[in-house]
């Protein structure tokens, strides 16, 4: 959160000091972040956003006119340029490395003057009043209409009212941006950026309502979604790149009651959803599947940011998606009862929808695992809400989006992200649920088996695996050398059905190790936005760390292989 320079007294002390108004600070605590202050200095290092998961620029004093090629008017004060510089320096480091941004008042005059847009100097000139800044230290109520398709229109509504105080205003608006939110008077009170990023600017100022947590809560959702787990480049991605972010288009279910009332939304569309046509439940499907074959690139791209996995292979499974969906959307129109023949008639029975499906997909194959359980039950007329891991919410949150485009139903198809302690046990536990289905660890898997039993519920696990490549002496050892690899570095090992083990003929052991070792030391360990890319990095640091462990230092190893280092970090790191 930015802060500003100003005379300030403390005990028997005069002096200037960084100040922020505590209403800043309270609203994000209780939004369920931690505000970390960020003082205007001379020099701004672009790399503090390292350690940061979300911006505020916060309100106060004008934007200094000559940033926008502007002589200052009479009206205009309280600048500095000092503040200016570094706060477009904060600005563009955050947008380049996709941190979620929110721009309070005056900070949505600098991200509209950062991106190359104007601002008028005083408003009251252009509007003939001064309702938007009514008297010195009074906020004026202004209401506020959004668009409805805007992220703000979906998160506040058509229309809200705030408060206001400000006596400049947009004056022409940077391209990149789209202006969402105006005033009864035409005012711009709040601009996004194009495209899927958080980054969203509002000229009144949401801290002084404090009961209404929305936009804030928006914002954290925002930042907690952040791939890079533990706060610094390199721990998701290995050559060091931003992680991108999910914005609050899929939003993030980490309290039980918006988990409830997604449930019962899903419970409510099933009774229409349940009555479409079969011929039409599989022309939505197809649609659905065309809308991801449009949109093959940018999922892939999304994956690669998501869970690390190289963009060819990525492809592959955004390809999955659509192919799957195509399968599926057969399914409505042969989803056939049977007529069996009894004494004196015949018993027919009917394949009919269960209503609300919970889908929990794991992050090591976000999509495809996902789509496996989503599929099928839209086909059979099922509502579906789907849970993906915390850590990998961001292709999860851009199907749902495709599914509403291609003209599924409204509730029909939710993504839930969340804690599966809160969202998936919410999935087990409540009556209305009718069917989980859950891909992870076996532990997990036992309570979920467990939670379903009590309502006898209808569940379906995947659990881990331990799979074995098995070599004897008479086998193509050049062959089986040469293929052992991808059997188990494929999506970096993190695969139940890797080979994780060799079990290799002890009269030709030495001989297949011998013939492995290219085989493994050729592997292109690599950024997985490059198409050469054969392997990229773990989900995350802490699991790089777990894995590193399984092997202690004093074991016996064949060979090794060592740790990419960030890109720009200039050092290597041990494996």
């Amino acid at each position: 959160m930015t802060t500003y320079l100003m005379p300030a007294r403390h005990g028997v002390w005069d002096h200037e000091a960084a100040l922020i108004p505590r209403d800043y600070l309270d609203v994000v605590v209780r939004a369920g972040g931690t505000p970390l202050l960020l003082p205007p200095l001379p020099e701004v290092d672009p790399d503090v956003l390292d350690v940061l998961d979300g911006l505020v620029l916060s309100g106060g004093g004008d934007v200094d006119p000559a940033r926008y090629g502007a002589q200052p008017h009479p009206r205009t004060g309280g600048t500095s340029v000092v503040r200016d510089t570094a706060e477009e320096t904060l600005l563009r480091a955050a947008l380049a490395a996709d941190v979620p941004v929110l721009g309070v008042c005056r900070g949505m005059q600098v991200l509209n003057v950062a991106l190359g847009g104007t601002l008028v100097q005083h408003l009251p000139e252009v509007v003939g009043h001064e309702a938007h800044r009514p008297a010195p230290a009074t906020f004026g109520r202004t209401r506020v209409r959004l668009d409805a398709d805007s992220l703000l229109g979906g998160l506040l509504g058509d229309e809200v009212e705030v408060e206001c105080y400000h006596h400049q205003a947009v004056g022409e608006l940077a391209a990149d941006l789209v202006p969402v939110g105006r005033a009864e008077d035409g005012t711009v009170e709040a601009v996004e950026l194009r495209g899927p990023r958080f980054a969203v600017g509002v000229q009144w100022h949401p801290e002084q309502t404090a009961e209404d947590l929305r936009l804030f809560r928006s914002l954290v959702d925002a930042a907690s979604a952040d791939i890079r787990i533990e706060g610094t480049r390199d721990e998701h991605h290995p050559a060091g790149e931003p992680g991108r972010r999910a914005g609050p288009a899929g939003g993030g279910a980490d309290v039980g009651g918006e988990a409830d009332d997604a449930i019962s939304r899903a419970s409510a569309a099933h009774a229409a959803w349940r009555r479409v046509a079969p011929a039409d439940r599989a022309w939505l499907l197809r649609r659905f599947a065309a809308a991801v074959d449009a949109d093959v690139e940018h999922l892939a791209s999304l994956e690669v940011r998501n869970s690390g996995h190289p963009i060819g292979a990525a492809r592959w499974e955004a390809g999955h998606v659509r192919d799957v969906l195509e399968y599926y959307a057969a399914a409505p129109e042969r989803l056939f009862g049977r007529q069996i023949p009894v004494a004196g008639g015949v018993d027919i029975t009917f394949q009919e929808p269960l209503g609300v499906v919970g889908v929990i997909a794991p992050w090591n194959f976000p999509m495809p695992i996902a789509v496996w359980g989503f599929a099928p039950a839209l086909a059979a007329g099922n509502c579906v809400l789907l849970k993906p891991a915390e850590v990998t919410p961001l292709t999860a949150i851009r199907l749902g989006e495709l599914a509403r485009e291609a003209g599924l139903p409204e509730d029909v198809f939710q993504v839930l992200p969340g804690k599966g302690s809160v969202v998936g046990q919410r999935f087990v536990d409540h009556p209305l649920v009718r069917k989980v289905t859950f891909t992870g660890s076996t532990a997990v898997g036992k309570q979920v088996m467990a939670g379903c039993a009590q309502q006898v519920k209808r569940v379906t696990l995947e659990l881990g695996g331990k799979s074995a490549n098995i070599v004897f002496a008479d086998a193509d050892l050049e062959k089986a050398a040469a293929s052992a690899p991808g059997g188990v570095f494929d999506n970096a090992g993190q695969d139940c059905c890797a080979r994780s083990r060799i079990l290799v003929q002890r009269s030709v052991f030495d001989r297949f190790l011998e013939l492995m070792e290219p085989a493994v030391t050729g592997l292109r360990v690599g950024d997985p936005a490059d198409p050469a890319t054969e392997m990229g990095p773990l989900i995350s640091a802490s699991h790089r760390d777990k894995v590193a462990s399984f092997v202690p230092d004093d074991a016996r190893v064949a060979y090794r292989g060592a740790r990419r280092p960030a890109r720009g970090s200039g050092s290597r790191r041990r494996c």
